[in-house]
C-alpha cells in the first residue's frame, strides 16, 4: 500500500475515511500492487492515474463514482459535490484582481 500525504487544504476526515474506504476494498477484492515506479515517475509518463483537470470535472467524477456511493454514502456524495459545486458557482463570478489591474491599466 501507498499512501501519499494530502494537502493542508484537505479535510482530514474525509482523507482517512477515503483511505480506509480504498484500503478495505482492495483487501476484500485481493487487489494487486501496480508495479513499482522509480526513478521520476512524472517524466516516465503513461500508466499513472487519470486524474481530474479541473473542480468541475472532479465535481462529476466524484457524483458518478460508485465506489465513493457504496464506501461514503449517497447522502454524503450527494450533500459533498452539492456543496463544492456551489462553492465553484461562487468562484466563477469573482475576477481575480489580476485581471482588473490588466484591465483598467488598458484605458
Amino acid at each position: 500500500m501507498e499512501n501519499r500525504l494530502a494537502g493542508a487544504d484537505a479535510n482530514p476526515y474525509l482523507i482517512v475515511a477515503a483511505t480506509l474506504a480504498a484500503d478495505v476494498a482492495g483487501i476484500i477484492e485481493r487487489a494487486e500492487p501496480a508495479p513499482e515506479v522509480t526513478g521520476n515517475g512524472y517524466a516516465q509518463g503513461g500508466g499513472g492515474p487519470d486524474y481530474a483537470r479541473s473542480m468541475p470535472e472532479a465535481i462529476d467524477r466524484l457524483r458518478r463514482s460508485q465506489f465513493a456511493r457504496d464506501w461514503l454514502g449517497e447522502r454524503f456524495i450527494e450533500g459533498f459535490t452539492a456543496t463544492r459545486q456551489s462553492q465553484y458557482d461562487a468562484f466563477r463570478t469573482k475576477v481575480p484582481d489580476t485581471e482588473l489591474q490588466r484591465f483598467f491599466d488598458l484605458g
